[in-house]
């Protein structure tokens, strides 16, 4: 769980987002912008190749004290502590860490500013986002 942790864009991550065909009409035609953390960043320069926008909202679900740990690690653990707390659905919630629901009440004014702008966004971010 990488989670708020700013680890780099890995070289198999780069090699892909170089790999990837963005429609000219995406690229050049809309506003584009990337979670804080820089493998999100790298990411979305790699692909269109120009300096993107930071939206702060945007940042990675926060693992709190699961961070650095694997999925394996974290089910395999006694007690059956992340059984439980993945049987919350949206009320899952890592110690010290965010939910999914509090993910999107964080997303959610953002996400109300870009329905009602009249241009189109892009947004690089992350798996819990």
């Amino acid at each position: 769980m990488q989670g708020r942790r700013d680890i780099p864009l890995s070289d198999r991550g780069r090699a892909q987002a170089r790999a990837w065909k963005i429609p000219a009409g995406l690229a050049n035609g809309s506003t584009w912008v990337s979670s804080p953390l820089s493998r999100a960043v790298e990411t979305a320069e790699l692909v269109i190749a120009r300096v993107v926008a930071r939206e702060s909202a945007l940042i990675e679900m926060s693992w709190g004290n699961w961070e650095g740990c694997t999925l394996d690690e974290l089910r395999a653990a006694p007690g059956g502590a992340y059984a439980r707390n993945e049987a919350r659905g949206l009320d899952f919630r890592p110690p010290g860490g965010e939910s999914p629901r509090d993910v999107l009440a964080r997303l959610q004014p953002w996400l109300e500013r870009v329905a009602a702008s009249e241009h189109s966004v892009v947004a690089v971010s992350h798996l819990g986002v």
